[in-house]
């Protein structure tokens, strides 16, 4: 099984249709990178059961979880690192916070530890409140993925959905309950937060972070004819902020590209 995701991956990324030197630059990048990988395990900070998992990005599939969590902690990782003034009231989380919102009730430790957290960081006049806006991506089921804004200041929560729909009736109901349980300002819901739209089943997972980085970094928003270097560049992005491979190899970080 391992063998065949990672034959189907690099023969996506190899297929000469259309490339430009950049693409083929950015081709022989990350086939540099692979070749030199000799981690196969989980990675770090995600929900990745494996290596195996990143080949999904390499090619027009769906993606896991853990692979969206990869590409949040990436961002999350940029942004921590980022000199604007404009950026540091922003935090970016993974899909925990998600998972921590719709199963609040339960008694599991992990849901109430991460969201007393963000409650305390986000809350007027708290320790180290300076954070006003909360950026994650929502699961909607079964397999789509859109990006998701919470202003606290302005009470308002932005949805961004590539396919133009509005945000899964279930979270929404249990996110806007916590909030309205933990915090004074009223919250209304948007689902206009700018994203591209979307035209095909696989490309929902990059729209949403694109979303996100558009945001908060200000990068170009996603356009169809880009899906295959933007994927690729999500792995090669990870050399200077994630551990996403255990070698070393030369390759500009975001802000040198």
């Amino acid at each position: 099984m391992s063998e065949q995701k990672w034959s189907l991956a690099l023969h996506w990324l190899i297929d000469p249709r259309g490339e430009t030197e950049t693409e083929y630059d950015l081709c022989s990048a990350v086939t540099d990178a692979l070749a030199s990988t000799l981690w196969t395990g989980p990675i770090s900070m995600t929900q990745t059961e494996s290596m195996d998992d990143v080949a999904l990005v390499l090619g027009d599939n769906p993606l896991t979880g853990g692979v969206v969590n990869a590409m949040l902690e990436l961002a999350s990782r940029h942004l921590q690192h980022a000199s604007p003034l404009s950026c540091l009231h922003m935090m970016i989380t993974s899909t925990e916070f998600l998972y921590a919102i719709m199963n609040r009730h339960k008694t599991d430790s992990r849901y109430h530890v991460l969201l007393d957290k963000v409650q305390n960081l986000f809350t007027a006049n708290g320790e180290d409140s300076h954070f006003t806006e909360l950026l994650f991506v929502v699961h909607s089921p079964p397999i789509h993925w859109i990006s998701c804004l919470i202003e606290f200041i302005n009470g308002v929560v932005w949805f961004g959905d590539g396919f133009r729909e509005p945000a899964p009736d279930v979270f929404v109901t249990e996110l806007l309950k916590w909030l309205s349980e933990k915090f004074t300002t009223s919250f209304t819901v948007r689902d206009d937060l700018e994203c591209r739209e979307q035209n095909d089943r696989y490309s929902c997972p990059i729209i949403a972070i694109n979303s996100i980085e558009h945001h908060v970094f200000g990068d170009e928003l996603w356009v169809p004819e880009s899906v295959e270097n933007e994927n690729i560049l999500e792995i090669i992005r990870a050399r200077d902020t994630f551990e996403l491979f255990l070698c070393t190899f030369d390759i500009p970080s975001r802000s040198n590209t």
